[in-house]
């Protein structure tokens, strides 16, 4: 399911401006969750993140928790730190009709429970395109 779903009805019809505000606030999401994903995998917090980074820690969280718009180069310049370049692709949608399929955008094995299982976080395509924004691990 996706948000817009959570909080209306299937049949609702939502205009373009609409659309766009979900397109991005889902996308602020996605790169904060991701970033965040990574951050607790490698157990660092919010202060350590601000050292590296050479800003305080409540910058961090402004960024983290949407307060502060978060450009591309404080995007570039925290996947740095955590060892990540960030690599961005728009694709052309097809049809409204494939916009409702989930594709998973995040993957990677997480330990629940002592077991490592796969993880792949999803996304919902817009209506006019597909935002993807994947950290990869730098080489």
């Amino acid at each position: 399911m996706d948000a817009k779903h959570m909080f209306y009805s299937k049949d609702k019809v939502f205009t373009k401006k609409e659309e766009m505000l979900f397109a991005s606030e889902e996308l602020a999401y996605n790169i904060t969750e991701d970033v965040l994903i990574e951050m607790e995998d490698q157990n660092m917090n919010r202060k350590q993140l601000s050292d590296k980074l050479g800003c305080s820690k409540s910058h961090i969280s402004q960024l983290l928790n949407g307060v502060r718009n978060l450009t591309l180069k404080s995007l570039s310049d925290i996947a740095f730190v955590l060892g990540y370049k960030v690599d961005i692709k728009f694709k052309k949608m097809k049809d409204n009709a494939k916009s409702s399929q989930h594709q998973p955008t995040f993957k990677k094995n997480i330990k629940i429970n002592n077991n490592i299982v796969p993880f792949a976080r999803e996304y919902v395509k817009t209506e006019n395109c597909e935002n993807i924004i994947s950290l990869k691990q730098a080489i």
